[in-house]
Parts: C-alpha cells; sequence; structure tokens
C-alpha cells in the first residue's frame, strides 16, 4: 500500500512541479513589451509548390500521383471548378472544390477554397470543418 501512496503522489507531483517550472514571471522572448516577435519556421514564406515545413524545418512537397490517378485527379477538379463556376454561392459546390484540390495535395488552394467558403457561409460548419482539416494535413498557420 505504501508503495502505492508514493506512486500516485509522484504521479501528480511531479508533474505539477513541471508545469510551475514553465510559468515564470519572465516572459517568453518576444512577448515582453518592445520586444520583436519570436520568428519560427512557421513565419518562414514556403518555396513555390511547398505546402508545410517538417518539424526539421524543411519544406515539403505533394507526392505525385501515378499518371492515372493523376489524371483522374485533373479530371474531377475540372468538374467541380465548372460547377463552382456555374454557382460560385453553392455551398456543396465549394466544398466539393477544395476538397478535389485537397485530395491532390496542394492544401494551400484547398485552405483558400474553404476561406471562400467561409466568406460566403460563415454559419455553415462545414466550411470550417474541411479548412480544418487542411490545415492539419498542411500545417498552415496563417
Amino acid at each position: 500500500m505504501k508503495h502505492h501512496r508514493h506512486l500516485a503522489i509522484s504521479t501528480v507531483l511531479l508533474p505539477a512541479l513541471a508545469l510551475a517550472a514553465c510559468t515564470g514571471d519572465a516572459p517568453a522572448p518576444g512577448n515582453a513589451a518592445g520586444d520583436e516577435p519570436a520568428t519560427t519556421v512557421a513565419d518562414r514564406a514556403l518555396p513555390e509548390g511547398a505546402q508545410a515545413f517538417s518539424l526539421l524545418g524543411e519544406p515539403l512537397y505533394p507526392n505525385p500521383a501515378p499518371p492515372d490517378i493523376a489524371a483522374q485527379q485533373a479530371e474531377d477538379i475540372d468538374v467541380a471548378r465548372a460547377d463552382h463556376d456555374a454557382d460560385p454561392d453553392d455551398a456543396d459546390a465549394i466544398i466539393w472544390l477544395g476538397r478535389r484540390i485537397g485530395y491532390t495535395g496542394l492544401y494551400r488552394e484547398a485552405i483558400d477554397v474553404f476561406s471562400e467558403g467561409i466568406d460566403k457561409h460563415p454559419a455553415d460548419a462545414r466550411m470550417y470543418r474541411h479548412r480544418g482539416h487542411r490545415w492539419i494535413s498542411g500545417c498552415r498557420t496563417t
């Protein structure tokens, strides 16, 4: 029983102490009055065609699909774009255009489509859901 009490205390106490050590009075770099904002990898501009940065700071590019799949994806995007162009305010057309683009790994372009959808349909949760999925896929911070 005594062993279990020590285990329970260390399970609660150690994380609490670690958290307390992380909450000092000094502001983090870039957060003090007059400081310039801290620069991170996420603040850097992506090279042409890159969709995100890896945790090591390397740009990440979409993997090219095999030719037959790429041709089908291009056809699907053409159909979705035609539907969107025919009725640019149709929520379903916006969603399908964004989804089709996202399926190719062009997450930033898909995010832009869903952002357009949010501008047009701010009460439609599907726009936020799909844009959030693409943000997660592409690790976009802006």
